[in-house]
C-alpha cells in the first residue's frame, strides 16, 4: 500500500448573516462555488451549508496543499471579498491538515483555532 502525501489543507468558516439578506448571500454562495469549481482544480472541497432558522452558515473548504489554498485567498479576495465581508460575519475560522507557516500567517488575521492532524485519509 502507498504513503498518502500528506499536505492537504482545509478549513470551516462559521459565520452569520442577515435573514433579509438571504438571496444575496444564495447568489454569492452559487457565484463563489461556480467560479471556483471552474478555476481552481485544487480546491477538493468547497460546501456552503445553512441553519434552517436561516441566519447562520457553515463555508467547508480544502485545498490539495498550502499552495492551493493560498491561490483561493487571492483569488477569493479579488473577485468576492468585498462582497462577502458585507454579507456574511465570520465568527470562528478552524483550520486542519497541513498548513503552511505561510497559510498561516495568511489566516492570521480571522484568528483561526488550528488543530493538527493526527490520522485518518480521504479518499
Amino acid at each position: 500500500m502507498s504513503q498518502q502525501k500528506l499536505d492537504w489543507v482545509s478549513w470551516i468558516i462559521e459565520a452569520n448573516y442577515d435573514p433579509s439578506s438571504e438571496a444575496a448571500v444564495e447568489e454569492i454562495a452559487k457565484e463563489m462555488t461556480s467560479f471556483f469549481l471552474s478555476n481552481e482544480p485544487q480546491t477538493t472541497h468547497f460546501e456552503w451549508s445553512v441553519n434552517s432558522e436561516k441566519g447562520q452558515l457553515i463555508l467547508h473548504e480544502r485545498y490539495a496543499n498550502s499552495q492551493a489554498g493560498l491561490a483561493h485567498i487571492e483569488s477569493f479576495s479579488g473577485k468576492f471579498g468585498e462582497r462577502f465581508s458585507i454579507l456574511v460575519k465570520p465568527k470562528r475560522v478552524v483550520v486542519f491538515g497541513h498548513p503552511s507557516q505561510e497559510l498561516l500567517g495568511v489566516l492570521s488575521g480571522m484568528s483561526p483555532e488550528i488543530l493538527h492532524y493526527l490520522a485518518g485519509f480521504s479518499r
